[in-house]
């Protein structure tokens, strides 16, 4: 029997272009979107964090790769208000975990004005004083940071400039202006207070 093994590389530079891609926050985010249709639900949105590893399927005898391509390691909190009850559930590739009731969720009744503001909204770069000049930190191998609503998803940004990030940043001021900053905080509040739970599988 010719047996092949997985092997998982992270990578610290990617060209999806130029290789297969399995995403299953794709299938993650339409079904979602399907079901709170089905089921009348307006008030909702999906955080997700995204970081894509390198996959190489090789035989048996480790000398010859069969397949190489790359894997969306994402991570999903699904914010929901249903029948005046506040609901989260965590999702990452591999399995489905615990949802969670909590209180307040006011934040997720977004008007369309509010959504199409945020759709557009750009988190601007991580900035620091350095000897003087003002610096860029080069962004690490990160996960990478979207909100999807019912119709759209926020621009893609690097999850550190919003985790993390003291007053340092130059422009720290100007990303706490963005309602996006605002949703990322809230979310990222109920996620922190519950978060060992929220990885119980089910």
């Amino acid at each position: 029997m010719n047996q092949t093994i997985i092997i998982i590389a992270f990578l610290t530079s990617i060209s999806v272009n130029s290789q297969k891609l399995v995403n299953g926050l794709d299938n993650l985010v339409s079904q979602t979107r399907s079901m709170m249709n089905e089921k009348n639900i307006t008030s909702y949105l999906i955080l997700t964090k995204s970081y894509f590893s390198r996959a190489i399927v090789v035989n048996e005898d480790m000398n010859k790769s069969e397949e190489d391509f790359l894997i969306n390691d994402f991570e999903a909190f699904i914010f929901w208000q249903e029948n005046a009850k506040c609901f989260v559930k965590f999702i990452d590739k591999d399995f489905s975990y615990r949802q969670l009731e909590f209180n307040k969720c006011d934040f997720l009744r977004l008007d369309k004005n509010s959504i199409s503001l945020i759709l557009k909204e750009e988190v601007l770069p991580v900035a620091v004083i350095d000897d003087g000049k003002e610096v860029y930190l080069v962004e690490p191998i990160d996960r990478k940071t979207t909100f999807y609503f019912a119709h759209g998803n926020s621009r893609e940004f690097p999850d550190f400039y919003f985790n993390g990030i003291t007053k340092s940043n130059l422009n720290y001021n100007l990303n706490s202006k963005l309602q996006i900053w605002n949703l990322y905080q809230t979310c990222h509040k109920t996620i922190d207070e519950n978060i060992e739970i929220l990885r119980k599988k089910q």
